[in-house]
């Protein structure tokens, strides 16, 4: 086995992370490995295609957005993806259940173990054009995605607390979006506030947006609320943080292996932690079922 360490040393708010501490518990192992650190948005998809092709397995050392960004480059039938889960909210590791402590990982690594689990794919159409990915965790739409661009400009909390952070010093933003939503033989319209479609069963390290979802289904699945007054806002994401949303009456959800959105006047959307686009109009989403060989 072969290990190429694609290390964020920002992420999670912790910098000053000592790259030969991780080094060592990969020789302690012995497992033969390399480690690279990114140094801006983006640089762990270049880091991939560039070194990746010597290596069988990518360890992601870091969180969603640096496994986001190596997903895009990431050979699905030739390697392996594992994680050392020091990111903010660290959402798909924690629902393929990856330790925290280096030493714990990097054993669970050695044993070479894999499990095939279902990635999504996106298309998403924008004012300015349009682009397409993958994705591992989550696409989020609406109020979600303006809470995931304020946490960016957080620095001062790690951890969760970031998310919760953000999502107060969204609330000013608070408005709805009309979209129209098409799965299965289901067509939706109407004002959304929240809008998601996840694979995993948590986003922002806090809120189980989707706390029956599997990663080996075959299926995305749908969560939103139409819109709502302000002051009840509070109430639906404390449900969502506690995975109470089940029976509840403000929010609706769905299962299916494709979705489509459109939604004319342009809605925010971010995917795994990465703020996309303010303005998408168009996406479609779509589970690829056992496409990931994880560790």
């Amino acid at each position: 086995m072969r290990c190429l360490l694609v290390m964020n040393p920002a992420a999670g708010r912790r910098h000053g992370r000592d790259p030969s501490s991780i080094l060592a518990a990969f020789q302690r192992h012995r497992l033969d490995a390399e480690l690279v650190q990114t140094e801006r948005r983006g640089h762990a998809t270049d880091i991939i295609r560039e070194r990746g092709t010597g290596y069988d397995t990518v360890v992601i050392v870091g969180g969603d957005g640096t496994i986001h960004e190596a997903l895009q480059a990431l050979n699905l039938e030739r390697q392996r993806l594992a994680i050392i889960p020091w990111g903010t909210g660290n959402d798909f590791a924690y629902a393929l259940g990856w330790p925290r402590e280096l030493d714990a990982c990097v054993r669970r690594i050695a044993t070479s173990a894999e499990r095939r689990v279902d990635l999504g794919a996106y298309k998403i159409e924008h004012l300015e054009g349009k682009f397409s990915g993958r994705f591992h965790n989550s696409v989020g739409f609406g109020f979600e995605a303006l809470v995931n661009a304020e946490s960016q400009r957080v620095q001062h909390l790690k951890g969760p607390a970031v998310y919760v952070w953000a999502f107060l010093k969204a609330l000013p933003l608070y408005r709805s979006y009309r979209v129209d939503v098409e799965y299965d033989s289901v067509h939706h319209s109407g004002e959304v506030l929240l809008f998601a479609i996840g694979n995993g069963r948590r986003v922002g390290g806090t809120f189980h947006f989707f706390p029956d979802a599997s990663l080996d289904d075959g299926m995305l699945n749908l969560l939103f609320t139409d819109r709502i007054p302000p002051f009840r806002i509070p109430g639906a994401f404390s449900a969502l943080m506690r995975g109470r949303q089940a029976g509840s009456k403000q929010f609706q959800n769905a299962r299916a292996p494709n979705f489509g959105v459109h939604c004319a006047q342009g809605i925010p959307v971010y995917a795994d932690g990465e703020f996309l686009t303010p303005h998408a109009t168009f996406a479609e989403l779509r589970c690829l079922p056992g496409a990931l060989r994880s560790m």
